[in-house]
C-alpha cells in the first residue's frame, strides 16, 4: 500500500512503507561494505609463505630439498646464528653421519669421515672451489675456519662420484656465501673465555635496487688448554651481486682464511 503525504503547496512525496529499503540506500550500504573489506585487506596483508630450501648439491641443478632423492643436510646462515655456531668443525659436528677427528686442540688439523669412508674420499667445496688438491688440503681449513651468518652449509651423504668424480665416494660438503637481501643491516659480536680466548666478528649485508652485498670479518685467539697449542685465526668473506637485467646477473665472492697453530 502506497502512502502519499500532501504538502502545503500541493506537491506530493512518496513515502515507502515501513520495513522496506529503497535501492539507493542498499547501493550505499554495499559500497560502504566493499570499502571496509578493501581497507581491512590493505591493513592486514596475508602472511608470507616459507618456501622449502633449494639445493644444487645433490643434482647440480636447483631443486627443493623435499623432492631430492639423496640425503642432503642443509644448514642456513640463520640457523648457524641461532645456534651460536662460529666454527666450521662445530657446524659439521651436529650433522649425523659426519664424524670429525682433530689431531690436537681447537684449530688443529681435522679429518672428516662421511658415511664411514676415508677422509680423502669426502669432497670439500668452498664457494664452488675444490679443496681436495695437494696445494689446498681441506683438513687445515676444516680445523680452523669460521662460519658466519652469511654462509650456508650443505652436506650430501653417500656416493656422489657420478656428479663430482672419485673424490666424492663418501659424500660432498659445500660451504657457500649467500647473497645479501632485505634492508641493510650490520652485526658486531665479541666473545671471551678461559685459556686466553677472545674472538670478535663484524658483518654487514643488504640489498638496494639491483645491487646486493654480504660482508663478514672474524678473528680470534686462544691459548688452548695445553701449552704450545695456541691458535690464532682470521677469516673474511665478501660477496657482491649486481643484476644487469631479467636474465643477466654478475657476482663476485672473495674468501680468505689465515691460521697459525702452535
Amino acid at each position: 500500500m502506497n502512502i502519499r503525504k500532501f504538502h502545503p503547496f500541493g506537491a506530493s512525496a512518496f513515502v515507502p512503507p515501513r520495513g522496506t529499503t529503497t535501492r539507493p540506500v542498499a547501493l550505499l550500504a554495499a559500497t560502504l561494505s566493499l570499502g571496509a573489506v578493501v581497507r581491512l585487506t590493505a591493513q592486514n596483508p596475508p602472511p608470507p609463505v616459507a618456501l622449502d630450501p633449494v639445493t644444487v648439491l645433490g643434482t647440480r641443478t636447483p631443486v627443493p630439498l623435499s623432492t631430492l632423492g639423496s640425503n642432503v643436510d642443509f644448514i642456513s646462515g640463520e640457523e648457524l646464528g641461532r645456534r651460536q655456531i662460529n666454527s666450521l668443525s662445530a657446524a659439521l659436528g651436529g650433522v649425523a653421519g659426519a664424524p670429525l677427528f682433530a689431531s690436537g686442540a681447537g684449530g688443529a688439523v681435522t679429518s672428516l669421515f662421511l658415511r664411514g669412508a676415508n677422509s680423502n674420499q669426502a669432497l670439500f667445496l668452498v664457494d664452488g672451489l675444490r679443496l681436495n688438491d695437494p696445494n689446498t688440503d681441506y683438513n687445515v681449513f676444516l680445523g680452523g675456519a669460521c662460519v658466519s651468518a652469511c654462509d650456508n652449509l650443505e652436506v650430501a651423504h653417500g656416493p656422489q662420484s657420478t656428479l663430482y668424480g672419485g673424490e666424492a665416494v663418501g659424500g660432498v660438503v659445500a660451504l657457500r656465501s649467500q647473497p645479501g637481501a632485505g634492508a641493510p643491516s650490520s652485526r658486531v659480536a665479541i666473545e671471551g673465555g678461559s685459556f686466553g680466548t677472545a674472538q670478535g666478528a663484524v658483518s654487514a649485508q643488504g640489498a638496494r635496487g639491483s645491487a646486493a652485498w654480504n660482508l663478514a670479518l672474524q678473528g680470534g685467539h686462544t691459548d688452548n688448554e695445553r701449552p704450545g697449542n695456541d691458535f690464532s685465526s682470521a677469516n673474511f668473506t665478501a660477496r657482491l651481486d649486481q643484476r644487469m637485467g631479467e636474465r643477466l646477473a654478475l657476482g663476485a665472492t672473495l674468501r680468505g682464511f689465515i691460521g697459525e697453530y702452535g
